[in-house]
């Protein structure tokens, strides 16, 4: 007689005390655009594997431009305020960023952070620009930066290709960095549609922002590969310069006298400071050291 042995599912370790109780996490929203509503339906409406660990995520405020507009897109529970000052006063476990742009949300995350209080940014501008200075007063304050959803949502990717490699070193990144330039180039190639209607397209899907400037002009992706070249622990880069596509030019991608891509590269070589470049492949879309000249 055969015996039959049914594998044992591998479960995490919460799933085992679905019981015990609930930890909520009072989470702050700097910003309630495309990214700070996901975040906060996802939220109001969290995974079961959330539910199984025992955690709840409440957010309890979100600071924004404009309070009294209406905002469908997020949930009808949270505070509202453009109150910067309110906002700061709050009691939070956690506050995620997701302005955008650079100047207002560094001003409140060094705030938040030297009153000790934990900080999660998507905002790649900010990390890019920012990043050193950001991890230093989070080091110095006992709190913590942290901005995984800056390079890849919802993968491991940073910490991943920060880990030690003594095998081998890591001598060039290159990839796909920009999911809006991805759709608008491969459409493009794909169709008879111009560049505009296309734009118009990715906005109307929420791949672009409303104003659609740092992925049309690349700036998007420089950034991104700055985040990812910080925590490899190369540190004073810079965007040189983007200027903006030739909607021309991408009209016409596939065809025999253009080819357009949308892959970033950074490259090492042993004498040479790191270069790196933006969509398209472009020399005008690169990020350099300090000393690079």
């Amino acid at each position: 007689m055969t015996q039959t042995i049914e594998p044992e599912v591998c479960q995490p370790s919460c799933a085992k005390s679905a019981h015990r109780d609930t930890k909520t996490i009072r989470i702050g929203l700097l910003g309630c655009g495309q990214v700070g509503a996901a975040f906060a339906r996802l939220c109001a409406a969290p995974p079961a594997r959330l539910t199984r660990c025992g955690i709840r995520l409440d957010v309890v405020q979100a600071l924004v431009r404009d309070s009294k507009r209406p905002r469908a897109s997020a949930p009808d529970v949270i505070n509202f305020t453009d109150d910067a000052h309110a906002f700061l006063a709050g009691s939070y476990d956690v506050v995620v960023e997701a302005l955008g742009g650079v100047a207002a949300p560094r001003s409140l995350v060094v705030r938040l952070l030297r009153a000790g209080v934990p900080v999660v940014s998507a905002n790649k501008a900010l990390i890019a620009a920012c990043g050193p200075e950001l991890r230093r007063l989070a080091w110095e304050n006992h709190a913590e930066i942290r901005y995984e959803a800056a390079a890849i949502p919802g993968v491991s990717f940073l910490d991943a290709i920060a880990a030690p490699c003594f095998a081998s070193a890591q001598r060039e990144i290159i990839g796909i960095l920009n999911g809006p330039s991805q759709f608008i180039l491969t459409t493009l190639e794909a169709a008879q549609s111009g560049f505009d209607d296309v734009l118009r397209t990715a906005i109307r899907r929420g791949y672009c922002e409303p104003d659609p400037e740092c992925d049309v002009e690349a700036l998007d992706a420089a950034h991104k590969l700055v985040v990812i070249l910080q925590r490899l622990g190369v540190t004073g880069v810079e965007i040189a310069s983007c200027k903006e596509w030739d909607a021309q030019a991408c009209e016409v991608v596939g065809g025999d006298d253009v080819r357009g891509d949308t892959h970033a590269l950074a490259r090492r070589p042993d004498d040479v400071d790191l270069p790196g470049h933006g969509t398209r492949r472009d020399p005008r879309h690169q990020a350099r050291g300090p000393d690079s000249g």
